[in-house]
């Protein structure tokens, strides 16, 4: 029975994404390399309002954030729900994941992007010579389940898409406390002042400046 148990803990795994929970981050070498925190409110309150007033007659100012901020001559490729192939996260072990990544942004120049545009591509080590990719996951809404417990796959789901565009032995990651503010109407449990609304594109850009 223990020689049965062994042998199973050996045996490569095949994660969806979906699947994958605290428990494999180990076996997957994603380690988590610190945590970053807010700084007080008065530094936090001057990140904010910098980042407000940054370039503030500028097109890519934060009075201007409907158009992207993007090279001249270079375009952005926005995909929605791209299917990612099997990825190992350790070059040295077999364990596989694969699933779905929510979005991906891809900043290349017009002719590049208008191949992409008519055929999305597969991401690999040579596309990524040629442009730019971000990625990013949402937390799909569950009962009883709280933020923190979709971390592990919003990060295999990360280093699966960063994988294809290089190698690498496992990942490592920085992690923030939760972060929420008030609003007019909604009592939260706070730690971000709001400075105009919600949907202040300068309160996102302040909380990162500010690591």
């Amino acid at each position: 029975m223990i020689a049965l148990l062994e042998s199973r803990t050996k045996d490569p795994l095949s994660l969806s994404f979906s699947a994958v929970n605290e428990s494999n981050l180990d076996r997957l070498n994603i380690t988590q390399a610190g945590m970053l925190v807010l700084q007080d409110q008065e530094k936090l309150r001057d990140a904010i309002e910098s980042t407000r007033e940054l370039g503030v007659a500028e097109l890519w100012s934060n009075e201007n954030m409907t158009a992207a901020m993007v090279p001249s001559g270079q375009r952005v490729v926005v995909m929605l729900e791209k299917p990612v192939p099997s990825a190992r996260p350790r070059e040295s072990k077999m364990d596989t994941v694969s699933g779905v990544i929510d979005y991906t942004a891809l900043l290349a120049d017009a002719r590049i992007a208008r191949m992409h545009l008519r055929k999305p591509p597969q991401l690999t080590p040579r596309i990524s010579q040629n442009l730019v990719a971000f990625f990013a996951t949402e937390a799909k809404a569950s009962d009883g389940i709280v933020l923190e417990a979709h971390t592990p796959q919003a990060l295999v789901e990360l280093v699966a898409c960063a994988k294809h565009l290089g190698g690498g032995e496992g990942a490592t990651y920085w992690e923030s406390e939760v972060v929420g503010w008030r609003t007019e109407d909604a009592a939260m449990n706070v730690t971000v002042p709001m400075t105009s609304n919600r949907y202040d594109p300068a309160v996102i850009a302040g909380i990162l400046s500010s690591w």
